[in-house]
C-alpha cells in the first residue's frame, strides 16, 4: 500500500530548485569574479613605482652636468612605451621635472627639499628629479629623487 511518509523530492521541487539555482549562481559568480579581479591583477602602485624607477635610472646614468639632466619644467604626460598589459591597451603615462634644490632646505628626516626657481641662480650641486606616473584608473603616483654633483 501507499505510505504517508514521503522520502525524496517531487519533480516540481527539483525543477524549482534548478531554476532558482540557475538565477542565483550566475549572479553570485559575476559578483565574486569582479571582486576577485581587483586582487588578482598586478597592483597599479607597484607598476607605477617600477616605471618611475626606470625613468629615474635613465636620468641618473649620466654625469651631473650632462644635457639630459638640464633643468626642465614639468613635461606633458607621455605614454610609457610597452606599458600595455597583455595587449589590452591599458597604458601608463609619465611626466617629469628636473629642478635645482636649495641645499640649506633639505630635511634629512623626511627627505623633503625646497626647489629653486630656474632664473639667475648659480649652479648648485643638488638637483631633484620628480617623476609622476598616471595609472589606467587616472591615479597619479609621484616619485621624487635627488642627485648630487660629486667632487672628483
Amino acid at each position: 500500500m501507499f505510505s504517508l511518509n514521503k522520502k525524496g523530492y517531487t519533480l516540481i521541487e527539483l525543477v524549482v530548485f534548478i531554476v532558482v539555482a540557475g538565477i542565483i549562481l550566475p549572479a553570485s559568480y559575476v559578483a565574486f569574479l569582479s571582486a576577485f579581479n581587483q586582487f588578482s591583477t598586478p597592483d597599479y602602485a607597484i607598476k607605477a613605482r617600477f616605471y618611475a624607477d626606470r625613468k629615474i635610472s635613465e636620468f641618473t646614468r649620466y654625469p651631473y652636468t650632462h644635457s639630459s639632466l638640464s633643468v626642465v619644467d614639468e613635461t606633458a604626460y607621455d605614454r610609457i612605451p610597452n606599458s600595455d598589459y597583455n595587449g589590452d591597451e591599458v597604458y601608463y603615462y609619465w611626466k617629469w621635472k628636473i629642478k635645482y634644490i636649495d641645499p640649506d632646505n633639505i630635511d634629512p628626516d623626511t627627505g623633503t627639499f625646497k626647489e629653486l626657481p630656474n632664473d639667475n641662480i648659480p649652479m648648485p650641486n643638488y638637483k631633484s628629479i620628480t617623476v609622476t606616473i598616471k595609472v589606467p584608473d587616472a591615479t597619479e603616483y609621484v616619485v621624487p629623487a635627488m642627485i648630487v654633483n660629486r667632487p672628483k
